[in-house]
């Protein structure tokens, strides 16, 4: 199982800007769907982890999803 590391941090309306290391694709992620994913506390602000592919999965397969920044999000997990 190959892991996707990310930076996040939460945004002044309460969404996150998710960033994926290994591409520095940004990514905008309602708050329901980003603690859902990743179990983080409601109270998070920023900070770093590992998403399963599964959760990775989870994240893009949202309607509300954004990509910001693409410089490879479509790559094969």
């Amino acid at each position: 199982m190959t892991n996707n590391q990310i930076t996040y941090k939460r945004t002044a309306i309460g969404w996150f800007n998710v960033t994926l290391v290994e591409t520095g694709a940004i990514i905008n992620v309602s708050p329901v769907v980003f603690y859902e994913a990743t179990e983080a506390s409601n109270r998070t602000k920023t900070g770093c982890t590992e998403l399963t592919n599964e959760q990775y999965r989870r994240i893009m397969s949202d309607r509300w999803t954004r990509v910001i920044s693409m410089d490879d999000v479509k790559r094969t997990i």
